[in-house]
Order: structure tokens, then C-alpha cells, then sequence
């Protein structure tokens, strides 16, 4: 059996900084043909003839280069894609496993920049995603901008999609996936989806303004850890499939979600969500909710740490539980202590529709702990409100509800 190694996993698997890699670049453009052979860890996809114009459709080439590691790498080593900055136009880019496309990340808040892969299809039988990760193991996707051209018009098409039947795909191992500095947006689908990720990362990426959620998510051993998840059409992060559990979710920025800014639900369990910053979510910052139908409750969450303000006041009713910053429904073994919870409206200096109604709302809870939060002007009606559940601690979570 190959050796996983997490250490490996939040590793570099790119020596040498951006001068050796435009040097390299340099050459491999200048070469008549691809050079691929069994000591390779490095190919360009200019060797392969891709352009990089915005106007070429440079998915074959892309393709071919990915394609290539498949003759060069194994389980121990793991092959670099490199693509120098510029607009690729493509399809459906299919990576295969021990593979790592890398550019160069120069994208800003409001537009891709940099390395820019640009979806030109907007068929979602042929191009379900952007970069499809399906059944891979090992994979790296680092430094690049995707640009899913929503306007296109195309429907559910994802920027990153793992789909695997059954946990670890083909190989029933950890996927080892790591996505770093990559922008993932304006897709019509998901920024991320993934069902039956395994041990994966997202670091000091920006997902933003895709249809979808953010984060659409099914799958264990995740860490999600400085990132910006802001104006998707779903959540910011979702868990909604079946079995969702050992998720680290530490140091976002989650804001401008058009549902909730992260949601927690299907039998989820094993999540720390700590430090986070959470803004104008449509409706709660943090849905934590097991269904009557569910076989499993949500358990074992922590949330600590976090920032949430004017959560809910732009799509929940005035009265609605949607409208809270905190929502717990339905779960065991939670620990709701030490955040920060702040009214805000859309303006930002009060003089527009405010939100939230409820500061934290609870019910059916059991096991369960909501203490030491802050909730300062944190709330219009309701600081704290629950009903049911049994051998729960409520208590110490002092704060004021605001008045204009």
C-alpha cells in the first residue's frame, strides 16, 4: 500500500522560487517538442503547445501535458504542470493522480489575474467542471485563477469537482488533495464540489461569486484554513450530503453568502470551526441542523472564536430563526463559546434594514454547551432563545439587544 503521509500533504511540491520557474518556463517554450522522460518533475503546457491568448481553445494541450505525468510519475514522485501566466481558454481539464498544475496566482478582488483558466464550454454534459479531480490521488492545483464565465449561461457547471463513488475512488485511499492561492469563481455551479473527499486542503484561496455554494461539500478529514468565501448564491460552505465529519475550518472570511454562511447538516460530525469572520449572511451565519429524517444527529462541533455580524437580515423573514447569527437544531455534543455576535444592516451605519432577530437560537439540543459568547447590540429581539433538548449548559453569554 502507498505511504500517506499528512505531512506531505500541507507540503510544497515546488522547490525553487519564481526566477528558476520563468527560466525554466523560458526553456521548455523554446523546445521544438515535448521533452517528458521517466527522471521528469517539471513540463510546461507552452511545450505542448498551448498559447495562453485568451483566444486559442487550449484544452488538448493542457491536457496533453497532464496527460504526460501519468508516463513519468508514481506513488513517491510528484510531477509539476506549470503554467506560465497568461488566459488559456479551455473545456474540461481532467487531472490525473501525482499531478501538479501550478501558475502564477495575480488575481485581485474583483477580477482574475495572473495564470487564468477560462471555461469556453457552457454544455454541462461535456463540461461538468473546470478542473475535474474525480478519482485522482495526490493532486496539487496551486497559483491559478478560474474564470467560470458565468455569463455563458450554462447551468451546474462547478469550478473543482470531485465525484467519487465510494471514499478514496478507485484507489480506497486518502485522496491527498491540495488546493492553495487559487481564485475559483463566477461559475454557474459550485466554486468546490466534492462528494467523497478524503483528506484534502483549501489554503489562501478566493471563492466567490459562483450560482451555487461556495463550498459544497461530502467527505472527512478536510482543513479549510484562510480563505475567502464571499457572494456565492448558495452558502459559503455546505455540507449537506450524507456523512460529513473532520472538518478543521479555521481563519475565514466568510461574508455576502446569498443562504447561510456555512451549514452543517446530514449526519455531520468531528467539525472545528475556530476564528472565523462571518458577514452578511442572508440568513444565519451558522446553521447546524439535524432533520427529522436524518439517521445520524450533528455532533461534535465546536464553534470558538468567531466574529458574526448582521447575519440574517436580508433573506429570512423578520420573525424567522433563519435570522440568527447561531443556529442549532437537532444536535449533540456541541460547544458554542467565546464568539462575538454584532447587528448590522446593509449600509454599514445602521440606517438601512437590520439582522439579526434572534443572536443564538437553539432547540432539541442534548449534551450541549452555549457559554461565554458576547453578544453586545448583538441582536433586535431574541439574545439567546431555545426550546427542548435535555442536559444542556446555558449560561455566562451576556450582551445587550440593539435599539436604534
Amino acid at each position: 500500500m502507498p505511504e500517506f503521509s499528512r505531512r506531505k500533504l500541507m507540503g510544497g511540491v515546488l522547490a525553487g522560487g519564481a526566477a528558476s520557474i520563468f527560466a525554466a518556463s523560458a526553456s521548455a517554450a523554446n523546445s521544438v517538442s515535448p521533452t517528458v522522460t521517466p527522471s521528469s518533475t517539471y513540463i510546461d503546457v507552452t511545450t505542448f503547445g498551448a498559447k495562453g491568448d485568451g483566444i486559442t481553445d487550449d484544452t488538448n494541450a493542457i491536457q496533453a501535458a497532464i496527460d504526460s505525468v501519468v508516463t513519468i510519475g508514481n506513488h513517491r514522485q510528484k510531477v509539476s504542470v506549470f503554467m506560465p501566466p497568461g488566459i488559456y481558454c479551455c473545456k474540461r481539464l481532467n487531472m490525473v493522480s501525482n499531478a501538479a498544475l501550478i501558475g502564477i496566482p495575480g488575481f485581485d478582488y474583483e477580477s482574475p489575474g495572473g495564470t487564468i483558466i477560462k471555461l469556453i464550454d457552457s454544455n454541462s454534459s461535456t463540461s461538468p467542471c473546470l478542473i475535474d479531480i474525480t478519482n485522482t490521488r495526490g493532486v496539487t492545483l496551486q497559483g491559478l485563477s478560474l474564470d467560470g464565465s458565468i455569463s455563458q449561461g450554462g447551468s451546474a457547471i462547478h469550478g473543482i469537482m470531485r465525484n467519487d463513488a465510494t471514499p478514496g475512488g478507485l484507489s480506497g485511499l486518502e485522496n491527498s488533495t491540495r488546493i492553495d492561492n487559487c481564485q475559483i469563481g463566477d461559475f454557474s455551479g459550485d466554486g468546490l464540489h466534492i462528494v467523497n473527499g478524503w483528506c484534502w486542503s483549501l489554503r489562501h484561496s478566493y471563492v466567490f461569486n459562483n450560482a451555487g455554494h461556495g463550498i459544497n461539500y461530502c467527505g472527512w478529514d478536510a482543513f479549510i484554513l484562510d480563505n475567502w468565501l464571499s457572494n456565492n448564491g448558495g452558502c459559503g460552505f455546505a455540507a449537506t450530503g450524507q456523512n460529513n465529519s473532520a472538518v478543521t475550518f479555521t481563519a475565514n472570511r466568510v461574508e455576502w453568502n446569498h443562504q447561510h454562511g456555512m451549514l452543517i447538516a446530514k449526519s455531520a460530525a468531528f467539525y472545528t470551526i475556530t476564528g472565523n469572520y462571518f458577514d452578511y449572511s442572508y440568513l444565519c451565519g451558522i446553521a447546524a441542523v439535524t432533520a427529522t429524517s436524518d439517521p445520524q444527529p450533528v455532533e461534535q462541533v465546536t464553534i470558538t472564536g468567531n466574529f458574526f455580524y448582521r447575519s440574517g437580515h436580508v433573506g429570512a423573514a423578520s420573525n424567522s430563526v433563519d435570522s440568527s447569527h447561531i443556529k442549532l437544531m437537532g444536535c449533540c455534543g456541541v460547544t458554542c463559546v467565546g464568539n462575538t455576535c454584532r447587528v448590522g444592516d446593509d449600509t454599514g451605519n445602521l440606517t438601512g434594514t437590520l439582522g439579526p432577530c434572534y443572536g443564538i437560537y437553539y432547540e432539541n439540543l442534548t449534551d450541549c454547551v452555549i457559554m461565554g459568547n458576547a453578544l453586545h447590540k448583538g441582536a433586535l429581539k431574541y439574545l439567546l432563545s431555545g426550546r427542548g433538548g435535555s442536559n444542556n449548559a446555558v449560561a455566562n453569554n451576556q450582551g445587550s439587544l440593539f435599539a436604534k
